[in-house]
């Protein structure tokens, strides 16, 4: 497990949530979305069957766990099992209770960022469920291939 480098930036690339959209729209030119910084800063992108999703109720709130299984690493690495949470004080909590069927039925792809974790020693997964479709792994293929480039390391040459 690579050592936390979340940044305030990636917050909303790794918002704890579930998406629906089978066919991600790219931007291409000098803005980059969301998709393609997902894919440039998640430290694990793998194909995953939620095995299990169970509500909790701690302390007067609610929130979700759900077990995941790894079925094919696209990027980097993990045990075969992760466990991913989100609060219902969170935006994505809403998009996991609204979709806890088709969860349970069908493969996804996470994308996961580990953050620190100001309770524990141990990281948490910060995450993002996308449908598993032949257009998102095309564009998940495109971009490891062809990575964004990250213009606070971007050096320019000038000749005397």
């Amino acid at each position: 497990m690579p050592a936390p480098d979340f940044r305030p930036s990636d917050a909303p690339l790794f918002d704890n949530a579930v998406d629906l959209v089978e066919a991600p729209v790219i931007v291409e030119g000098e803005w980059t979305g969301a998709f393609e910084r997902r894919v440039s800063r998640a430290d694990l992108i793998a194909v995953v069957r939620v095995d299990s999703l169970s509500s909790d109720f701690i302390s007067r709130r609610s929130s979700y766990r759900l077990t995941i299984k790894v079925k094919n690493r696209l990027k980097g690495s993990s045990p075969k099992e992760l466990v991913l949470r989100v609060g219902d004080d969170e935006p994505g909590y809403e998009t996991v209770r609204v979709n806890e069927d088709r969860l349970l039925e069908g493969l996804f792809v996470v994308f996961l960022k580990w953050a620190a974790n100001p309770e524990s020693s141990k990281p948490i997964a910060r995450w993002h469920l996308s449908p598993d479709s032949d257009a998102v792994r095309e564009k998940i293929d495109y971009f490891l291939r062809h990575p964004m480039k990250d213009v606070r390391t971007e050096v320019e040459l000038v000749e005397p």
